[in-house]
């Protein structure tokens, strides 16, 4: 389940949640945070690498408060997901050959 507000979007998840990607440890107060990653999403993937940051899933095209973007997940040091997302380039699927 989703709410958007304008072009924000705020996934909600259960507590019977049967999604796979969440939190490692889901708890009151803890979360599945996206952010808006300026640039090309390989960009984000090199930036997270040279920090020495796992990606756990991605780049993966997913529907954000602004509509179709490409994301890579990871987790902060308390297990929360993180996700960046970009719009700056089209998703595999809109793209012309």
């Amino acid at each position: 389940m989703s709410v958007s507000f304008g072009r924000q979007k705020f996934n909600l998840h259960p507590p019977d949640n049967r999604i796979t990607l969440k939190a490692a440890h889901p708890m009151i107060g803890g979360g599945d945070y996206c952010f808006v990653w300026p640039g090309a999403i390989a960009a984000a993937v090199e930036h997270l690498r040279g920090h020495g940051i796992e990606i756990i899933e991605g780049p993966v095209m997913r529907i954000g408060g602004r509509g179709k973007g490409m994301s890579v997940y990871f987790r902060d040091p308390d297990g929360n997901l993180l996700e960046l997302i970009s719009y700056a380039e089209p998703p595999p699927s809109s793209r012309s050959n």
